[in-house]
């Protein structure tokens, strides 16, 4: 039926080498693939574990109520300053120009009391 084809010592005839070439590709492929399962099984289980600390921080947020402060009063005059150096921001500060704060000053009411720019003249509450 068939001849036998006897190749030199240390040779393999081409189909021969061929198919081995190939099973050794497939052997190497299936390891490939089992490696790539074992991490996408991983990579799942660490998502999955992921959102469930996701979801948990979640329900520990809805959980915490804000805090509300009643009105806050600031008694700037019972401080008592031996030294003053640097600058004291208390309450409204703004970015706003010279002219946008006389303005504002200007609409707002301080029981008699004056405001001033530096550099400016001293703006007198008008109610009095």
């Amino acid at each position: 039926m068939y001849a036998a084809y006897y190749a030199p010592q240390g040779e393999q005839p081409g189909w021969q080498q061929y198919l081995h070439g190939l099973m050794q590709r497939n052997e190497w492929l299936e390891k490939r693939q089992a490696e790539l399962e074992g991490r996408f099984l991983r990579l799942e289980e660490q998502l999955r574990q992921m959102e469930e600390a996701n979801r948990l921080l979640k329900e520990q947020m809805e959980a915490v109520k804000p805090v509300q402060y009643g009105n806050i009063t600031y008694k700037v005059q019972e401080l008592h300053v031996n030294e003053l150096t640097g600058t004291l921001n208390i309450g409204l500060t703004s970015l706003a120009d010279e002219g946008q704060l006389k303005t504002m000053m200007e609409q707002m009411k301080l029981d008699g009391q004056e405001m001033q720019i530096p550099g400016s003249q001293p703006v007198a509450d008008s109610s009095g």
